[in-house]
């Protein structure tokens, strides 16, 4: 008889406090799993559309880089004047050597090329 009660009781060692428990393991490893997982799969996300922004950044950055220079080419000094040419303006043009410090008598000088004021007012 005594084999019987051993062999019971050998049966019956995982109890329902036990068998609670191992699910309750399981359930949080499993929770813990599948949120590194949903995190692991946002931080790629998120890193594919941080290269993504990054690349427009280069593009943009390049596109101004492109405008910089074109302006730059449309303000040169020799550029305006053959605008202005093709325009029909009447620029003279002056050499470095030729420029001229404004001081008072050159600003008097200056001044007798204005309009009066009553011409300037009618427009």
């Amino acid at each position: 008889m005594r084999m019987n009660t051993s062999r019971k009781k050998y049966r019956r060692s995982l109890q329902v406090s036990g068998l609670i428990r191992l699910v309750l393991l399981g359930a949080v490893s499993a929770v813990v799993g599948g949120a590194f997982v949903v995190v692991k799969n946002r931080q790629h996300s998120l890193a594919n559309e941080k290269a993504s922004i990054e690349g427009e950044i280069v593009a943009i950055n390049k596109r101004i880089e492109t405008l910089d220079l074109r302006i730059a080419a449309m303000v040169d000094r020799d550029a305006i004047a053959a605008r202005l040419d093709d325009l029909g303006g009447e620029l003279v043009k002056i050499e470095r050597a030729e420029r001229v410090m404004a001081s008072g008598q050159v600003l008097e000088q200056f001044a007798s090329y204005r309009r009066p004021r009553s011409e300037r007012d009618e427009f």
